[in-house]
């Protein structure tokens, strides 16, 4: 079974280069998204099913997948500079545990409306992975490019790993810190209230 390799075998590079990145240069419409997302199933029913999806390193790390406008034309993210060869270009990997920077284009001066779904791949896995709503509108003062939209933290049960509740907490001051080493210097990150869709 395939595998999503980087995310585990050259996450250390990625610690080692990460703080080299450069702050982007956006268009006007143009923000840049920052947040976590973490999964939170019964571990004795995770393992049951991955083995049934035929998961055989159950030690592998999750990763998930998120939107982000227009990679080809401008590359960010927290694991390695590069999409998974599955996706088209318009998404970007995430190791578990780290901050997402999804490119994202405002709609309007001041909105954005959030739609497209999360997935969730358990254990580093092509085949065995849950797709999550990630669906809200959020207000952005106009000049606002880097906007924190919080932490999610998706809560799954039962076979068919339905929600069964989604908690959004903030780690603003955490984030600033994170995009401060990523960047090699502070970033203007603001902090916006989501509207659910």
């Amino acid at each position: 079974m395939k595998r999503f390799i980087f995310c585990l075998i050259f996450f250390s590079t990625f610690l080692l280069v990460s703080a080299d990145a450069k702050l982007p240069k956006l268009k006007a419409k143009e923000v840049i998204l920052v947040g976590k997302i973490n999964v939170h199933v019964p571990q004795e029913e995770l393992e049951f099913y991955a083995k049934s999806w035929g998961v055989t390193d159950l030690s592998a790390s999750d990763c998930y997948v998120i939107y982000n406008y227009g990679y080809k034309n401008y590359i960010i993210g927290t694991v390695l500079n590069q999409p998974l060869r599955i996706y088209n270009e318009d998404y970007y990997v995430c190791s578990k545990d780290d901050y997402f920077l999804s490119k994202r284009k405002v709609q309007d001066k001041t909105k954005l409306t959030a739609e497209s779904p999360i997935k969730w791949h358990f254990f580093g896995s092509d085949d065995f992975y849950i797709n999550l709503p990630f669906s809200f509108e959020v207000e952005i003062p106009e000049g606002k490019k880097f906007v924190y939209v919080g932490d999610f933290d998706y809560y799954l049960d039962g076979s068919d790993f339905h929600i069964t509740k989604v908690v959004v907490s903030d780690s603003f001051e955490s984030a600033e810190s994170f995009l401060k080493e990523y960047f090699g210097q502070p970033v203007d990150l603001y902090k916006a209230g989501i509207k659910p869709l």
